[in-house]
């Protein structure tokens, strides 16, 4: 069980150079070699071009054999699939409550604590802090197409902008 092999960025072990060098690569590296030829959007992963360019084509590939409802993405029929089999894989270990749906046990849990958590508006992981959530949304800014028109900088979305904007009137106020 040897781990040999250790990420530069952040200490991960591995115990294949080849699974160091995948982890790094899509983790760390702004490296992003599938481009989609419809909008120039650029991946990390093949897999994930090619649910993306499903949004642009409208193509389902995935059916429900149950009630004939389609998909893009597989994890998506999954998740539908749940519905037909009343399965519910998410327990609340405070009150007993099961959820079908990872993202409503998500927010059922921050029912039950004190403490605040912040969401990713482009992809709804939670966090427990402000920090940990923007530097999580770092991860998304290979898209930044909100741009700020007093000093260039760009966004991944409106809200980090208008935030980003707020700076510029302390500023001024100062």
């Amino acid at each position: 069980n040897e781990k040999p092999y250790e990420c530069r960025a952040c200490s991960k072990r591995f115990s294949e150079k080849v699974h160091l060098n995948t982890h790094f690569r899509t983790s760390h590296s702004n490296d992003r070699p599938y481009e989609c030829g419809i909008c120039n959007k650029a991946f990390k992963r093949k897999w994930i071009l090619t649910n993306h360019i499903r949004a642009h084509t409208k193509e389902k590939p995935y059916q429900c054999d149950i009630c004939k409802c389609r998909y893009s993405v597989k994890k998506s029929l999954n998740q539908h699939l749940l519905k037909h089999t009343n399965e519910k894989p998410y327990e609340c270990d405070i009150c007993k409550r099961p959820f079908t749906w990872k993202r409503s046990f998500e927010q059922h849990m921050q029912r039950h604590s004190k403490s605040k958590y912040y969401d990713c508006e482009l992809c709804g992981k939670i966090f427990t802090s402000n920090y940990n959530l923007k530097r999580h949304q770092q991860a998304h800014a290979k898209n930044k197409s909100y741009k700020c028109e007093l000093c260039n900088n760009s966004f991944i979305s409106i809200s980090l902008l208008k935030s980003h904007c707020q700076t510029h009137i302390i500023e001024e106020a100062i």
